[in-house]
């Protein structure tokens, strides 16, 4: 945030409480009281800026996924746009759930969040660009299980080995607790070691790739997994368009696309 009191010739920054400004408000009889508008909510100032209100009394955490463990009571895990990953009680033995009740988990604003079946306390968390974490309660520890030790960030989607949404998609498998799951433009697998499944599951448009160049969003990925409940070697992954669907049986080989409304839209 910056401000200019010499017609835009010079510029000094406004420190506020947070980042990421998207709206100002300017009292038209008194300057100086204002009202900012940014990822983390909104601050007051009556001083032009020299002080702002608090955030932490506003309930605006932005969530993108949200799920839950099988532990007793559970906890809710969540990545919150331009903030951390963060677990949640979902019950106390005090009045209310505050602050002390929760924690973040690796990962970062825009991944998805996926608790160990049966160890809630590892939890794997996702960041932009393919990044995945494991995060260890026991220890407090975190480090990078991410599929490719190499950071995309500034890179034309063409150049790019392995394609990431910017919140893809990761899950861990309902039948064996050391499996992960997570796509891109390749559905990959982690157990004893790393496996890609079925091959390069986008569809490629080469003028997409170039106009992508700018900018961290790479075109041609998978957004949308579910790993099926009922059928132990079965993974449904979704490319960008989110009408079609792939599935994997025990001996299948490869993978054939059908049509199916099976995963229409984000989930």
């Amino acid at each position: 945030m910056l401000c200019s009191v010499d017609g835009g010739r010079t510029f000094a920054t406004v420190p506020a409480p947070h980042g990421d400004h998207h709206d100002l408000w300017i009292a038209p009889e008194d300057p100086r009281r204002m009202i900012n508008g940014n990822d983390g909510g909104a601050n007051v100032s009556f001083d032009a800026g020299a002080s702002w209100s608090t955030q932490s009394n506003q309930p605006t955490g932005q969530f993108y996924h949200v799920v839950a463990d099988d532990r007793f009571p559970y906890r809710l895990y969540g990545a919150q746009q331009d903030n951390s990953t963060v677990a949640i009680a979902s019950r106390t033995d005090h009045s209310g759930i505050g602050p002390e009740d929760w924690f973040p988990v690796g990962g970062c604003e825009s991944g998805f969040v996926a608790p160990k079946p049966g160890d809630a306390d590892v939890v794997y968390a996702g960041c932009y660009d393919g990044v995945i974490t494991r995060f260890d309660r026991r220890t407090e520890t975190v480090r990078n299980v991410s599929v490719y030790p190499e950071n995309p960030m500034g890179w034309g989607a063409e150049g790019m080995k392995y394609r990431f949404q910017w919140t893809f998609p990761i899950v861990t498998s309902p039948h064996d607790p050391s499996t992960l799951y997570a796509g891109g433009n390749v559905l990959f697998r982690s157990d004893q070691r790393r496996a890609e499944l079925g091959g390069d599951q986008s569809r490629p448009d080469p003028q997409r790739s170039e106009e992508a160049r700018p900018f961290r969003r790479a075109h041609h990925q998978g957004q949308h997994l579910r790993s099926s409940t009922t059928a132990r070697s079965s993974r449904w992954p979704s490319p960008e368009s989110g009408v079609d669907c792939c599935g994997w049986g025990a001996t299948t080989a490869g993978c054939t696309y059908r049509a199916t409304r099976e995963l229409t839209g984000p989930r």
